[in-house]
């Protein structure tokens, strides 16, 4: 029955057009798959983000989840926004990162605080400059 959730989770992932691939993280136990609308990330653009959190193959509910998006080694004034994501439920989280303000290498790390833990799962982006 576990299983069945999981993939009910992917499968609500995967059926959503212009979505990408998912990133995955590991950490503590839990996995945490993040997908991007759109992908690949555009410089000048914001970006909806769809996040399925699973603990121990089962999906992770009523997690408070985070993130913050940032260019390592650059400082910029996007660098301490703390943005909130929805519950969805199923263990399914959903979010909208600000604007990409240039092309290069980004971080988007996703705090979850589940059964009073934190935890940070960080995904790493390469955004090309339009030409």
């Amino acid at each position: 029955m576990k299983r069945v959730g999981i993939l009910a989770g992917m499968l609500a992932l995967s059926a959503c057009s212009g979505w990408g691939d998912a990133q995955t993280a590991t950490t503590d136990g839990y996995s945490a798959a993040l997908r991007t609308k759109p992908a690949p990330l555009k410089v000048g653009s914001e970006a909806d983000l769809k996040l399925a959190l699973t603990h121990e193959g089962v999906p992770a509910e009523g997690c408070a989840v985070t993130f913050q998006q940032h260019m390592p080694g650059m400082e910029m004034s996007t660098d301490t926004s703390v943005i909130s994501m929805s519950d969805k439920g199923a263990g399914l989280y959903t979010g909208t990162a600000l604007e990409f303000a240039m092309g290069g290498d980004w971080r988007i790390e996703i705090t979850f605080t589940c059964a009073g833990q934190q935890h940070i799962a960080a995904f790493t982006y390469a955004l090309e400059w339009p030409e």
